[in-house]
């Protein structure tokens, strides 16, 4: 994985501004103890490879992951993980699938050297009610649980 200059320099721009926040702030919540609801699956964005896949994650302390919030805007059928397409979502997710917002993602979360990714209409089973309700009632504690979460304001 090789990121372009514009992602090369947002990501060692959030790069700085993380190590200023650890190393500055005295904020005891922003390390404490992890909320009990994490998520149960995650993207696993492997540095050296372009293909990512959604992982399940056991039930053991999630590794560091950013997560996204943002506006899904038109919904297409390929920006969802559903039933259906669970397995294939599993062995593999190309950068050439995804719209650009979630791509420009893939590629900062890589650059900051992060692995791990939670998209909620990725990792959540939409079209599966008892997955979508107990996922969905943990999206404040993935949030706020995640190394880092982003917010892309618009496309």
């Amino acid at each position: 994985f090789k990121p372009s200059a514009e992602v090369k320099r947002s990501a060692d721009q959030i790069v700085t501004w993380l190590k200023t926040c650890i190393q500055t702030h005295t904020y005891s919540s922003c390390f404490s103890t992890l909320s009990a609801a994490q998520p149960r699956r995650l993207i696993h964005l492997p540095s050296n490879s372009a293909v990512a896949r959604l992982i399940d994650i056991p039930n053991c302390p999630a590794p560091h992951y950013v997560a996204l919030s943002y506006c899904w805007g038109l919904v297409s059928d390929n920006l969802q993980t559903t039933a259906q397409k669970l397995q294939v979502m599993k062995e593999g997710i190309t950068d050439r699938k995804l719209p650009l917002t979630l791509k420009h993602v893939f590629d900062l979360t890589r650059a900051l050297g992060v692995e791990y990714l939670w998209i909620d209409a990725l990792c959540i089973i939409q079209d599966d009610k008892e997955d979508w309700a107990t996922e969905s009632q943990k999206m404040g504690p993935i949030y706020s649980d995640a190394y880092l979460t982003l917010s892309a304001t618009s496309s």
